[in-house]
């Protein structure tokens, strides 16, 4: 049976259920999970992986790497996020490396760390190894930092729970999900919601999460809801009651809660950037004021419905036959 050792050098959501999703497309295979931060939710799915190790800070994470692979005759190695890339290209690994940056680091914030962090793409680069993407932007970037890799496509998928819910109101429920930070943009989806406030529209806004005390307290004082973390089921009820998604993020590599918005049948609003830009059901917008103008739209019910179908077909394609072929295309294990 062939094995892949997944690796993980941060925490973060959309991460952990990505790896899950990946886990569970290919049951026949034997996982194996290294990891920075004990914060990682492997406790409840201890049952996914074989073996579960954390991951030492520095070059003595690169050892740690090797060590598990020469102990278990690991055949893949999965890395997960540009710390973890960066981990597995500073020398060369003795099984095959495939990658994906969900999310380019070089996208953050100008000087943040994370931007830092993705100042080594181009030289990590030089070293060849398989880029799965997890959208267009995402497999362009590759091919630009990564031109020796060979790069291909793999899909995300919405939690396969999930069935369509969302029903028309005119009194529009708008979401957004996702930690409260530079690169979720909070303070563009406020400056949404005060738009609307002034305008006198019966809109309401929520943003399901919680983050930097500072950016929730620009969303609270813009009238916005703030629902604090939530669980799953939690999550998907909100998302069950409201009528649009509204995406605020300033880049993406495949947003797992858009993917959910549109399983329940929400039609979703974004921007044009990376990630979010080449998902063919959203609706595209650059400022507040055009956000506004395509809210006002979805309160008409024909305009609604039509977007609300747009969402359902466009997911229908993020199955997990799909992923499947796609990860044992990226793993070399597909004949």
């Amino acid at each position: 049976m062939s094995s892949v050792l997944h690796v993980a050098a941060r925490y973060g959501g959309g991460i952990v259920t990505a790896v899950q999703q990946y886990v569970e497309a290919t049951p026949d295979l034997t996982h194996f999970l290294i990891s920075r931060e004990t914060m990682w939710s492997v406790r409840d799915r201890r049952e996914l992986f074989a073996a579960t190790w954390n991951l030492p800070q520095g070059r003595a994470g690169v050892g740690a790497i090797r060590a598990a692979i020469a102990a278990h005759q690991i055949d893949v190695v999965h890395a997960h996020s540009s710390h973890a890339g960066a981990l597995v290209r500073l020398r060369k690994m003795p099984s095959r490396v495939v990658y994906t940056p969900h999310a380019f680091a070089p996208l953050a914030k100008r000087g943040s760390k994370e931007w830092m962090v993705g100042q080594t793409e181009r030289l990590l680069g030089l070293r060849p190894v398989v880029i799965a993407a997890v959208s267009e932007d995402e497999l362009q970037l590759a091919r630009k930092f990564s031109p020796r890799s060979d790069v291909l496509r793999i899909v995300n998928l919405p939690n396969q729970s999930l069935r369509p819910a969302a029903a028309y109101r005119p009194e529009l429920k708008v979401v957004m999900v996702g930690r409260a930070l530079a690169q979720k943009d909070p303070t563009f989806y406020a400056r949404v919601a005060a738009l609307a406030r002034k305008a006198n529209r019966p809109y309401e806004f929520h943003w399901l999460g919680d983050g930097d005390p500072k950016l929730t307290s620009v969303l609270t004082n813009a009238g916005v809801t703030v629902s604090g973390w939530l669980s799953p089921e939690q999550l998907y009820a909100e998302h069950a009651t409201a009528q649009v998604h509204l995406h605020t993020a300033r880049y993406e590599g495949s947003c797992l809660s858009v993917l959910d918005a549109a399983a329940v049948g929400l039609p979703t609003i974004g921007r044009a950037v990376p990630g979010v830009r080449d998902v063919s059901w959203l609706t595209i917008v650059d400022t507040p004021e055009q956000a506004l103008t395509e809210l006002d739209r979805l309160a008409e019910p024909a305009w609604w419905s039509t977007c609300s179908q747009r969402s359902l077909s466009g997911v229908s394609e993020h199955t997990s036959g799909n992923l499947r072929q796609r990860l044992l295309c990226a793993y070399g294990l597909n004949g």
